[in-house]
């Protein structure tokens, strides 16, 4: 049976309040507290996403979520208190995990959850930095509740689609990416990212897996299916193992079973821990306590 460990204080809903974002990359996740906070906030309704899809030829190898903010902040990278981007070690990162997984491309997306997409003239900017800065820039996504926008470049011009519908996966689609997860998921057409990234963001069947350096700076942090947890935890077992070199691992989430079943990969070292987290009536509380990170 699970035992109320203890709730949460508040302290990254705090920083997105005060300074209307957060990146994961600068934050020392050293505590189960702040997993669970940034796990919940990645996966809130009324915050911005920022994610990038990490592509080899047409296919997906790898995603993350780079930060969470409030609507229409257009911040990436972190600002010192002038207010200058810290883009340096921001890109670097994701220069290392095109590297790592082999990746000869990427597209970046900003879901807003607001009817109207408003373009704003950091968005262009932003996708200029991308593309500048880091090789294999495909494309930046601006997804809206039922429409999306396209920013491209070609020949060094911005390239501008809007007022794209947003449309449905196939249920086919959905269960493959909810049973196998993103990897090896082939894009077609624009229209299968808007649609994967719409169905991740909407769904409440996700766990967030955070991984971090030995000082507990997050590297990566992604979304992962608990139907995928609970089917396919050798297949996890084999992709953790290679990224498992001189990283932590921990997998955040507020379902019971995947608690239980990936429990295992924790007694197998695979794992670092595994949090799980409850909102209840509004104050997070943790369930259970591993050895590990306290």
């Amino acid at each position: 049976m699970l035992k109320e460990i203890r709730v949460i204080k508040p302290f990254l809903s705090k920083r997105i309040k005060n300074n209307g974002y957060i990146n994961a990359n600068y934050i020392q996740m050293n505590n189960k507290g702040k997993m669970a906070e940034l796990s919940q906030i990645f996966r809130d309704s009324k915050y911005e996403t920022f994610r990038i899809l990490y592509m080899k030829r047409n296919t997906i190898i790898g995603d993350e979520i780079v930060n969470s903010k409030i609507p229409y902040l257009i911040r990436v990278f972190k600002h010192d208190i002038r207010g200058i981007r810290q883009d340096e070690r921001g890109i670097n990162l994701l220069k290392e995990h095109m590297k790592k997984l082999k990746a000869n491309g990427y597209y970046i997306v900003r879901y807003n959850r607001n009817k109207a997409i408003r373009i704003l003239n950091n968005d262009i900017r932003l996708t200029r930095v991308f593309h500048s800065k880091i090789n294999g820039f495909r494309g930046h996504f601006i997804l809206g509740e039922k429409e999306y926008v396209f920013i491209g470049i070609e020949n060094g011009n911005i390239k501008l689609i809007k007022n794209q519908k947003i449309k449905q996966l196939s249920k086919i689609n959905q269960k493959r990416i909810e049973e196998k997860g993103l990897k090896k998921f082939q894009i077609k057409r624009h229209r299968d990212i808007v649609g994967i990234i719409n169905n991740i963001d909407n769904s409440k069947l996700y766990s967030i897996m955070i991984i971090t350096d030995k000082n507990y700076i997050p590297k990566m942090v992604f979304d992962i299916s608990n139907k995928y947890l609970n089917k396919g935890k050798e297949e996890l077992k084999k992709h953790l193992k290679v990224i498992h070199k001189d990283v932590n691992i921990f997998l955040v989430t507020n379902e019971c079973k995947v608690f239980k079943e990936i429990k295992k990969l924790k007694a197998q070292r695979i794992l670092q821990d595994i949090i799980l987290y409850k909102n209840i009536n509004g104050k997070l509380v943790i369930y259970e306590i591993n050895k590990g990170v306290k």
